[in-house]
């Protein structure tokens, strides 16, 4: 147990050795994975935040690995050059969680495929439907096996909902 919560200390530390011995100059990574001394070794660095759940869906994570999670977090967010959040929520809630400087925290949002924004045709719709029997209503997701409140919200909306229809939109 205490082994999965050390680690990323013992990597963070590692790393950053590593980063200074190999002449690295700009190191970029995940905001909980990031080596913690970079800005002691003079290696100028960018962070990525991809998640803040601990602080909303608390009841997912243990009070010691939510501890780590915060201190870690907190202390990179600090600590970097820039960050890079994927969405404006998540820019805003890493400033007011973590009191950083809103200047140094860009939003880059995810990229997909053109074949995303290509409409199927309401035949192609139909042919899904039945060619995997799915009710008059339903939804498709790609999620983790946690929940987030984001998805509860549009949960809740689409149960509420009197209209619905076939396709993407």
């Amino acid at each position: 147990y205490f082994a999965r919560l050390l680690w990323p200390l013992w990597r963070a530390w590692r790393v950053a050795a590593d980063a200074e011995n190999g002449d690295v100059e700009l190191y970029h990574g995940f905001a909980e994975l990031m080596p913690l001394t970079l800005s002691t070794r003079n290696i100028r660095s960018v962070a990525t935040i991809h998640d803040l759940s601990f602080f909303h869906d608390k009841h997912f994570f243990n009070i010691p690995e939510n501890f780590v999670r915060r201190l870690v977090m907190g202390w990179t967010l600090h600590r970097v050059d820039r960050v890079i959040a994927l969405s404006e929520s998540l820019r805003d809630d890493a400033i007011k969680h973590f009191n950083i400087d809103p200047d140094k925290v860009d939003v880059i949002h995810c990229g997909a495929s053109k074949l995303f924004g290509v409409t199927p045709s309401q035949e192609q719709c139909e042919d899904v439907v039945a060619r995997y029997s799915l009710p008059e209503k339903y939804s498709t997701s790609s999620s983790s096996e946690m929940i987030s409140s984001s998805t509860k919200y549009c949960i809740c909306n689409f149960q509420n909902s009197s209209t619905f229809s076939i396709g993407i939109s």
